[in-house]
């Protein structure tokens, strides 16, 4: 989209760069210094410097892309053999526990069913500690501490923790940096009953979370190694009818080396899970009605930190705020530049795109928001502030195809589409 600046003063102004709906603002102008009309009008400039940048940051991110893929067809499968490694290692001392170790530490008679590699080394439970020492499985070296409940205790709840644990191999390594299991029964459960298949309560909760490492061996042919980062969270929640619901699923994770970063989030939020109860489906197929929906938040973030480049953000939210009402936005932040875009709909109908542009600059702070007309939604109109105070506003033109930005100082731009 090309946009047509026709210039009213001799100073550039501010302006954004799409008027798809918006919400009047009201209010007077106020007295308006000459250091807040600079800084207004120099927003525009600060949006042609971020343009630029985007560009850098799409060119040198490309570089670090490409060093991402070398590594996937270098390493990635000796990285994928480390994590099958630490995968069979925790199945190894599920079966330790919860056969009371069987009256031997031999890792290799531990693993899981399948298994046809090598193992080596040794399970040896201590109190309220199970640990793997020495293992080698598969030519990986392996060693883990782990914190677990008494087998043949009565509890309403249990927590299982990973103290700590590490695969390695001659060029990768894989550790989880945190991790633990937290179930909550309705009554006093065993953990051998249910080892030994009998009755018990299911759970009214269980909470999942995982956080962890994999990343290259620093040496003289790797000198700026990359590192993955990432972390994984998964609750659920049993309703009022013993109905399962999904809590939370929370997916982070972040790639790094010395110099570049990239990361990526996606985190949904059921805030009803506890009490959600669906409801006979519909001729439509839907499980819900206007007293029972689901009510749920996400956001989906990427991120990306490329050598002396500021950081830039793009997050994408979503909050269904009732059975048929619904808000979404866009925000996209690259050093001291933010946009975001927000929409939604309220009783089934659209609400209308809200742009906010907010640059800060030498301790000022400058927004440029734009609205849908309380009249015609198919319209936009909008202000500009600095620090608060208003320095402009924003009309439409020629038919919505432009629009008009006006200070308090007389001057004006025109923006066309």
């Amino acid at each position: 989209m090309r946009q047509h600046i026709v210039r009213c003063s001799v100073i550039p102004v501010v302006f954004i760069f799409s008027m798809l709906g918006g919400c009047g603002s009201s209010g007077s102008d106020e007295a308006a210094t000459s250091s807040d009309l600079e800084q207004a009008k120099g927003a525009v400039t600060e949006l042609r410097t971020w343009s630029t940048e985007i560009a850098k940051l799409d060119s040198q991110g490309g570089d670090f892309s490409g060093q991402l893929v070398e590594v996937a067809s270098t390493s990635g499968q000796i990285a994928a053999n480390a994590v099958e490694a630490l995968g069979f290692a925790l199945q190894a001392m599920s079966n330790a526990y919860l056969s009371g170790n069987a009256g031997t530490n031999d890792l290799a008679l531990y693993m899981p069913a399948g298994f046809s590699g090598s193992a080596t080394g040794s399970i040896v439970q201590n109190g309220t500690q199970l640990s793997i020492t020495g293992g080698i499985i598969n030519g990986n070296a392996v060693n883990i501490d782990i914190g677990i409940p008494t087998l043949n205790g009565m509890a309403s709840a249990y927590t299982l923790d990973v103290v700590s644990a590490e695969v390695a191999n001659a060029t990768t390594f894989a550790r989880i940096d945190k991790g633990t299991v937290d179930v909550k029964f309705p009554s006093p459960t065993s953990l051998s009953d249910i080892a030994a298949g009998m009755p018990t309560d299911l759970p009214d909760s269980v909470q999942f979370e995982v956080q962890g490492t994999v990343g290259q061996n620093l040496s003289a042919t790797v000198t700026n190694p990359v590192l993955y980062t990432g972390r994984i969270v998964f609750m659920a929640q049993r309703s009022s009818n013993g109905q399962p619901n999904p809590g939370r699923m929370l997916m982070s994770g972040e790639f790094k080396n010395n110099t570049n970063s990239f990361g990526a989030a996606f985190d949904v939020n059921m805030r009803n899970a506890a009490t959600f109860v669906a409801v006979p489906p519909s001729t439509a197929g839907r499980d819900e009605n206007a007293t029972q929906w689901r009510d749920i938040d996400g956001t989906l973030t990427y991120s990306a930190k490329l050598g002396d480049l500021p950081k830039a953000q793009f997050i994408f939210a979503l909050d269904r705020t009732a059975y048929t009402g619904l808000t979404g936005s866009i925000t996209i932040e690259y050093g001291h530049v933010t946009i975001k875009l927000e929409d939604g709909l309220n009783a089934g109908n659209e609400t209308g795109l809200k742009l906010t542009l907010t640059a800060t600059k030498d301790g000022k702070t400058t927004v440029v928001a734009i609205e849908p007309d309380v009249t015609d939604k198919t319209k936009s109109t909008g202000i500009v502030t600095v620090n608060g105070n208003k320095v402009g506003t924003i009309k439409p033109a020629m038919n919505g195809q432009a629009l008009i930005v006006t200070y308090s100082d007389g001057t004006f731009e025109t923006v066309t589409f």
